[in-house]
C-alpha cells in the first residue's frame, strides 16, 4: 500500500523500529511472525509505506503494543503492562 501520509508512515516506522530493537528481534522475525513479508515490514519501518488494518494487527501482536501506539505515539494501556506481564507468567493456582 502506497503511503498517504508520509509523517504517519515515518513516525510509525520510528516507533516500530524502537519496539522492535526493545525485544531484540531482527526485521525478518518479525514478519515472519505477523506473516507479510520482510520487504514489507522493511518498507513499513523505513517509512515507506503503510500498512493495511490486517498487517498492522498482526505486526501489533508481535511488537506487543496496541494501534494507537503505532499510530499515534499513545500507549492506551501502558500504564497496566507490567501489571498484566506478570499475571501472565502466574500459573493457574497462583492467581487462584
Amino acid at each position: 500500500m502506497p503511503k498517504s501520509n508520509p509523517v504517519l508512515a515515518a513516525a510509525m516506522g520510528k516507533r516500530m523500529a524502537v519496539r522492535r530493537k526493545e525485544l531484540h528481534l531482527k526485521q525478518e522475525r518479525v514478519a515472519e511472525l505477523a506473516g507479510i513479508t520482510h520487504q514489507q515490514y522493511c518498507k513499513a519501518e523505513q517509512g515507506k509505506c503503510l500498512f493495511g488494518a490486517d498487517s498492522l494487527q498482526r505486526v501489533c501482536a508481535v511488537l506487543q503494543v496496541s494501534a494507537d501506539y503505532l499510530l499515534n505515539g499513545q500507549e492506551a494501556d501502558s500504564r497496566y503492562r507490567e501489571t498484566l506481564a506478570i499475571l501472565e507468567e502466574m500459573t493457574d493456582q497462583q492467581l487462584k
